[in-house]
């Protein structure tokens, strides 16, 4: 009973990611840092919560993250 009530009740909130920060290109400004460099970004961050954007922001870090060693000797 125990495992099909805690079933039941996952069933709504899940496990998976439901919202990513992403740094907002549109608040640019010269003291705010590079936007495509979440690690320098000072300015405003923006919420992604809808789930097909949500995917590809993070399919497009992904591939960057994979391909960054492309030129590196093998």
């Amino acid at each position: 009973m125990y495992r099909k009530l805690g079933h039941l009740l996952n069933k709504l909130g899940g496990k998976g990611l439901r919202r990513i920060g992403i740094p907002d290109e549109a608040a640019f400004s010269a003291t705010s840092g590079v936007p495509h460099d979440p690690k320098s970004w000072w300015g405003p961050w923006q919420s992604v919560t809808n789930p097909t954007e949500i995917a590809k922001k993070v399919c497009k870090v992904n591939a960057a993250q994979y391909n960054q060693a492309h030129h590196a000797p093998f």
